[in-house]
């Protein structure tokens, strides 16, 4: 009887450690993130606003609110997340999808002919970055709830749901996101045990589909294709920015040219403090701060992998395994696209770069994976009060 206890402490303590591992690489991605912007964003903010921290203002407001929302996400109990706020956020980026794709509306934002950000005053946001975090909780839910439904149904039921969202998304001309959604869905899918040829058929499926669409719909993403096979044929049009940012890496070298000493930012590398934060960190820390942002990102993914693995919760394991997916794909997509591993597409770096939607998004789904680890943590607690209640 003596044992249960102990090895109820050790579980607590086992996932402190990992919350605290977690909530640290976090940190110091954010931490980071406000530097680099700033280097990155100083000469584009001046020369747009008139004042060289402008951007970097906006960026650091931001993150101070992703971290005020992280916190209240922590404190929310799992099954209020799974029967409330997950549906309700499913609703809301619906709406806030069909929102942003009204024709002439004061609120819709556009850039390089995409219209996918919603502007409220100086701030504007991407519903489809609360779609993200929406399309977990929801299938996540749906895997849980409707585990005892045959896997056919339980498909459609998913397919239902998913196949409109990722359609107004793909409108907003977001194909990569499309992607970045799909391959979640079918990882979650097979995760929450569907059998691995209906999970197959249906990666297939979208596959298929995503083809289609790149020649039917997307004529200038061929022509990022054709680039990425052919690069030197593309130095100086669609392969200009992905040269600027290899020419970034190679300047900083092993030790970096110093905080500031970026040469790209001075209109070099195009959206040097968005998509390509990494190569502008590369140029300025050098190999040790790619390390650095690199390995907070592995051990974020870790620590949602293992905060799933320890979680007793299946609603809680699939929200975890979802979010590890999420966070380990973009995260590749963007370093791999800044290296030319990729064709190059405008994924942004998670908790790095620029972009008030994506670093939200980003860290309530911290938040979220810490309230997973807070209802395991809860759990032996409540075990070993009830036992020595019982004696």
């Amino acid at each position: 009887m003596s044992s249960a206890p102990t090895n109820d402490g050790s579980r607590i303590w086992a996932r402190s450690t990992v919350e605290t591992v977690l909530m640290a690489a976090v940190g110091l991605l954010c931490a980071l993130s406000v530097l680099m912007v700033f280097s990155a964003s100083s000469v584009t903010s001046q020369n747009d606003y008139g004042n060289t921290w402008k951007i970097v203002m906006l960026h650091s407001i931001s993150v101070a609110v992703g971290l005020v929302l992280a916190l209240l996400a922590s404190r929310i109990p799992l099954r209020i997340w799974r029967d409330r706020l997950g549906p309700a956020l499913l609703v809301l980026s619906f709406g806030l999808l069909v929102l942003v794709r009204l024709p002439g509306m004061p609120w819709s934002d556009g850039v390089g002919g995409a219209t996918r950000w919603i502007k409220l005053g100086p701030f504007s946001f991407q519903p489809s970055e609360i779609a993200k975090v929406a399309m977990i909780l929801w299938l996540a839910r749906l895997l849980t709830v409707h585990q005892d439904l045959p896997s056919r149904e339980l498909l459609k039921r998913a397919l239902f749901v998913f196949v409109p969202l990722v359609g107004l998304v793909f409108l907003g001309d977001d194909l990569g996101t499309v992607v970045l959604l799909g391959i979640v869905f079918v990882a979650m899918l097979w995760l929450g045990g569907l059998p691995t040829r209906e999970v197959a058929l249906t990666l297939g499926g979208m596959f298929g589909v995503a083809t289609v669409a790149l020649f039917a719909f997307e004529g200038f993403r061929l022509q990022r294709v054709q680039a990425f096979l052919s690069q030197d044929q593309y130095a100086e049009s669609a392969n200009y920015q992905l040269n600027q940012s290899k020419i970034s890496y190679a300047a900083g070298g092993i030790t970096g040219q110093g905080p500031g000493g970026s040469r790209a930012k001075w209109g070099f590398l195009p959206e040097a403090h968005t998509d390509f934060i990494l190569a502008v960190t590369g140029e300025e820390l050098g190999v040790g701060g790619v390390l650095l942002a690199i390995g907070c990102l592995a051990a974020v993914v870790a620590c949602a992998g293992m905060i799933g693995m320890k979680s007793r919760d299946r609603f809680g394991q699939l929200v975890a395994w979802g979010i590890a997916c999420w966070i380990v794909l973009q995260a590749g997509i963007n370093v791999s696209t800044t290296v030319g591993a990729m064709p190059t597409k405008g994924i942004p770096l998670p908790f790095m770069s620029f972009g008030g939607s994506a670093m939200t998004a980003a860290l309530v789904a911290v938040g979220i994976l810490l309230a997973v680890s807070r209802a395991e943590n809860s759990a032996p607690a409540r075990r070993a009060t009830s036992r020595r209640r019982a004696r």
